[in-house]
């Protein structure tokens, strides 16, 4: 990117005649004015081509992600949220499973211990 500036040299003569100014001091003028903004154009210039090349390379020491990587990402949460919630549910579901075979074995210990209890102990 590089800026030009444009100035009409002819023009301003012109005007500064228009307006009184003798020709030489005009051209002398116009001169000196269209070498000032030839200046600055090229300083402006070489200033904005540092400037991109040290963007550039800070932009290059970066590991930037683009909006494309960031739905991918969210994608892949959102998948993994829905497996671990199924996994959640099948844990729970065991769980409940292993408390009624606890409930059954502790229900089925009681009631033999209440058997025992019933014959008085004489199985010892």
């Amino acid at each position: 990117m590089s800026i030009a500036l444009h100035f009409d040299v002819i023009d301003y003569i012109e005007q500064a005649e228009k307006l009184g100014v003798p020709q030489a001091l005009a051209k002398f003028q116009a001169r000196k004015l269209e070498e000032t903004i030839d200046t600055i154009s090229e300083q402006t210039n070489k200033a904005i081509e540092v400037a991109t090349t040290n963007m550039k390379s800070d932009l290059k020491d970066k590991d930037l992600a683009t909006r494309g990587d960031v739905a991918l990402i969210q994608n892949n949460l959102e998948k993994t949220k829905l497996e671990l919630q199924k996994e959640i549910e099948m844990v729970r579901s065991d769980i409940k499973t292993l408390e009624v075979k606890l409930l059954t074995i502790y229900g089925a210990g009681f009631l033999i211990l209440l058997g025992v209890l019933a014959k008085g102990f004489h199985w010892l």
